[in-house]
């Protein structure tokens, strides 16, 4: 399997935001990092991320402070600029409200080892060839 960066945008400290974090840690895939961002570098979210971070020393892991968005849609704006320091071309988007299975990586990366298969929305069946080149904003 690929190893995979997992691109996660954060505002504010949500329901279940440790519990939905650290599912992203336990994931049973042999090489990923997981990267955040954040408008500010007091938005409160942080100190939970920080902590998960330093239970999974084996997990890179960083944080990015991108400041208010020049974009309508800041989520996206955020992974844009996390693209700029992922590690691995392949890319998992998620926002910071979701929870996992620790198979959730390998059945969301499974379909995209088919040749034809340019993207997928989670796990399951349904993958579509979607070719995306990053501008100032993405263009699909």
């Amino acid at each position: 399997m690929p190893p995979v960066s997992v691109l996660k945008p954060v505002h504010g400290n949500e329901a279940r935001m440790k519990e939905n974090i650290e599912s992203f840690f336990r994931q049973n895939y042999a090489e990923y990092e997981v990267l955040f961002a954040a408008d500010e570098p007091d938005d409160p979210a942080l100190p939970v991320i920080r902590e998960i971070c330093a239970r999974y020393p084996h997990i890179p892991s960083r944080i990015l402070i991108t400041g208010q968005p020049p974009w309508p849609n800041a989520p996206n704006y955020c992974f844009h600029r996390l693209t700029e320091i992922a590690t691995h071309d392949v890319l998992v988007t998620s926002d910071s409200d979701v929870e996992v299975q620790p198979s959730y990586l390998r059945d969301v990366v499974t379909p995209l080892l088919d040749p034809k298969a340019r993207a997928q929305a989670g796990p399951g069946p349904l993958s579509m060839p979607l070719e995306c080149r990053l501008s100032s904003p993405p263009v699909c």
